[in-house]
């Protein structure tokens, strides 16, 4: 868990400090951890989704800074969506940015939905569609864009 803990620190742009050290490890307790390992056992990208009936969430997802932009993440999503799609009979898996016009603060630490665009990018070139908003979702002025990816028949 440290190992995520440390990867998550590594993107202040998408996770406050609280949320790294706290929230993550105890969403990972209560729901599924898939992580990309390097030959020595390194975490070097996570994700922890939730599962309900027949959709899956992509809680929290991160790589390390270091090996960012090497098809780490994209990778590790093909697997999870491989295992929920084909062997889990999972029909759509959601995931959900900060909106653009997101800006939240908490104490010293800020997140700017400006800074999401890479997010966006990941999302739609995994196959992702943004399919709706929802205003206020974390927080007053904290927006979610949410992307939908279904299950091809």
């Amino acid at each position: 868990m440290t190992q995520i803990t440390a990867i998550a620190l590594e993107n202040p742009n998408h996770f406050f400090s609280r949320v790294a050290k706290e929230i993550i490890p105890e969403d990972a307790k209560r729901h599924e951890v898939h992580c990309y390992l390097a030959d020595n056992d390194e975490v070097l990208a996570f994700a922890v989704i939730s599962i309900a009936a027949l959709t899956s969430e992509i809680l929290w997802l991160a790589c390390a800074k270091r090996v960012r932009r090497q098809g780490i993440a994209g990778t590790l999503m093909q697997k999870i969506e491989e295992n929920l799609f084909s062997f889990r009979g999972i029909q759509t898996i959601k995931a959900l940015c900060c909106s653009e016009d997101t800006f939240y603060s908490e104490g010293d630490e800020q997140i700017d939905g400006t800074k999401w665009h890479s997010a966006y990018a990941f999302y739609k070139a995994q196959g992702y569609g943004l399919h709706y908003r929802l205003d206020h979702y974390w927080a007053e002025g904290s927006h979610a864009y949410v992307y939908l990816k279904r299950r091809e028949n």
